[in-house]
């Protein structure tokens, strides 16, 4: 499974960047991926990327202070 079509299925940060918050578009989440933006299992993801199984930890603009947001799978 793709990285980019793993995270549309996930539960996603909502977009800030229209006039309210709304659910990314997939074009926004590929754009996450091209700027870095997403960690899985520590290591930055390319939307083009396989996903590798099993996944402990999603991280969403992890430069970012206030932005961050973490999924930890605290059973593996």
């Amino acid at each position: 499974m793709l990285v980019l079509d793993f995270l549309f299925q996930f539960h996603l940060p909502c977009s800030r960047e229209r006039n309210r918050p709304a659910q990314p578009t997939r074009s926004e989440v590929r754009r996450w991926c091209e700027q870095q933006a997403v960690l899985i299992n520590g290591r930055r993801a390319h939307w083009r990327d396989t996903v590798d199984f099993p996944l402990w930890q999603v991280i969403f603009f992890p430069a970012s202070p206030t932005s961050r947001v973490t999924f930890i799978d605290r059973t593996l």
